[in-house]
């Protein structure tokens, strides 16, 4: 069995070495609830205020309480979120949203952390070592399984103790739809301008399904076949996903403040052949957004030029109906190989995961292989 990588002893005693070395911590009010319960108009202000002063204007997933409401809507888990506030109110957060996966009944449930931010006045303060500890203790205590996250990839050997914390790289493949608002919004130098224009060229969005393929809009009629479609199909090198029509109908059918969820289904002869889906990402008020993709799984039976057509469709469909200017999508989400499909990394991350009460099949390479969306 995978030894757990933390435990409420050692929690505990990291608890009082950061209260220890920041005193004024004891002065906060640490609680937590489920994402239902949650303050979200706080917790999103918060978080696009750290990110403004860590990245600028940079091009970035829109923090808004309809993101983490959509979050919420792809799971059965309630998700669990730990608050910190001082007498001015919400100073620091740190999110777990529900991720649904295929475990043993005795496992308790999976969590995907992130949002972990403070307020400019408590940075320094050790509040965001508390509220990693807080958040671990208040996981294990709920019966959590593990808990994955994202990371900014660092560079070098990855030291064999936190192989498991620091399980793979993932690259974040971005296309450009629209060049001109791509190239602008992105802040880009000509010379990658040109580079943007070259890629749409070459791999143009929006191009006829070959013969026998036939695409389907969304149809939550059909939700339970696509979930199973997914659940069968999606990668099998990493810890395997559950799909439920239930949820899949409220992901693909969200519309909120801008970020809206859509889907479409391919056939040949009847069948299911592929299913891709994701949401509109607002990047400003003035209407400007990219696709997030959370899944492409195709047949594997399906050839990889069809699968590619697939795609193309895809691409073209949320460019003319959402006037998104570009697609973006962790390689994670998919197994199609997105630098020979007119897509290039535009950064990458570290996946990892923390082991509270792990299952047997938790492990480096299981965290690393599995589909997982960027939140």
């Amino acid at each position: 069995m995978t030894r757990p990588l933390v435990t409420l002893r050692l929690l505990e005693a990291q608890t009082r070495r950061i209260q220890r070395k920041h005193p004024g911590l004891e002065r906060l009010c640490f609680r937590s609830c489920t994402l239902e319960e949650a303050p979200l108009g706080d917790i999103s202000a918060i978080i696009r205020q750290a990110w403004r002063r860590s990245y600028g204007d940079r091009i970035s997933i829109s923090y808004r309480p309809a993101l983490l409401r959509l979050a919420g809507t792809g799971a059965e888990g309630l998700g669990l979120v730990t608050l910190a506030e001082d007498d001015s109110g919400l100073c620091g957060v740190i999110l777990g949203l529900p991720v649904d996966c295929e475990l043993p009944p005795s496992t308790g449930p999976a969590t995907l952390t992130t949002g972990l931010c403070s307020t400019e006045a408590r940075e320094g303060s050790g509040i965001i070592e508390m509220l990693l500890a807080r958040h671990s203790s208040n996981l294990m205590e709920e019966g959590h399984s593990f808990s994955l996250h994202w990371r900014a990839a660092s560079e070098g050997q990855t030291p064999d103790k936190a192989r498991l914390a620091h399980a793979g790289r993932v690259p974040l493949w971005a296309k450009p739809l629209d060049c001109n608002r791509a190239a602008r919004l992105g802040h880009l130098p000509w010379w990658q301008g040109m580079a943007l224009r070259w890629l749409a060229w070459r791999h143009p969005a929006g191009r006829p399904l070959t013969d026998g393929l036939v695409v389907e809009p969304f149809n939550p009629s059909h939700a339970m076949e696509y979930a199973a479609f997914l659940g069968e199909h999606h990668q099998e090198r990493g810890l395997r996903r559950r799909f439920s029509g239930k949820c899949l109908r409220r992901r693909c059918l969200f519309d909120e403040d801008g970020i809206r969820g859509f889907a479409l289904a391919f056939r040949e002869g009847g069948n299911l052949a592929g299913f891709a889906h994701g949401y509109v990402n607002p990047v400003n008020d003035e209407g400007d957004a990219y696709f997030a993709v959370d899944g492409a799984v195709f047949h594997p039976f399906l050839p990889e030029g069809r699968r590619a057509a697939c795609l193309s469709a895809f691409e073209g469909a949320v460019r003319d109906q959402f006037g998104c200017f570009a697609v973006m999508a962790p390689g994670s989400v998919s197994p199609l190989p997105m630098g020979r499909l007119g897509y290039m990394p535009v950064r990458r991350y570290h996946i990892g995961a923390l082991a509270y009460q792990p299952p047997e099949n938790l492990s480096p390479e299981s965290v690393a292989g599995m589909m997982l969306e960027l939140r």
